[in-house]
């Protein structure tokens, strides 16, 4: 991505009005689509969007969904079980295979929405339905499945989520 080139200048100055966005409404954002009611252009951005519109409460909470989303799918296709799938009966095998299908959907919608405004268009939810659904169907056959609490976990996602802003903004600065 070359900053001199229009279009990455104006994604960029749409992320960095997302960043103050943020900054002006930090606790719950500008608002589910406000983000064009602040400024002319859309975030462009997987993160930004979520970040500018939901602010840190709402941004933690989304971010909570694909960060669950992450670890099932993880779970199937690289838990403890994938390093003995001769052990497993072939209905387990065929899940290996489908949750590591499945993480690479999530993984590729992720990497191709990082320059488009993604973050709540139904194929995300859908993506992360069937990824829940896939979780589902494994637990009842795979040894081990974990158990996942928002309580328990809260805490460590909000870290990630200001992980992620910091991060961000440190990339803003770095491309303007």
């Amino acid at each position: 991505m070359n900053p001199e080139e229009e279009s990455a200048a104006g994604r960029v100055e749409a992320w960095y009005e997302g960043m103050q966005m943020l900054r002006e409404h930090p606790l719950f954002g500008v608002g589910y689509k406000g983000f064009t009611d602040h400024y002319y252009l859309t975030a462009h951005n997987f993160l930004i969007l979520p970040i500018a519109e939901l602010g840190l409460v709402g941004f933690t909470l989304w971010l909570a969904m694909v960060w669950y989303t992450a670890r099932m799918t993880w779970w199937i296709a690289y838990g403890a079980h994938s390093t003995r799938p001769a052990e497993l009966v072939p209905a387990a095998r065929a899940e290996l295979d489908a949750g590591g299908a499945m993480l690479m959907a999530l993984l590729a919608f992720a990497v191709s929405s990082f320059f488009l405004s993604q973050s709540f268009k139904f194929q995300i939810f859908l993506l992360m339905g069937m990824a829940v659904a896939r979780f589902m169907a494994a637990a009842r056959i795979l040894p081990q499945p974990p158990a996942y609490s928002l309580g328990g976990d809260l805490f460590k996602i909000a870290r990630n989520a200001v992980t992620v802003i910091i991060v961000m903004y440190a990339l803003i600065r770095v491309l303007l």
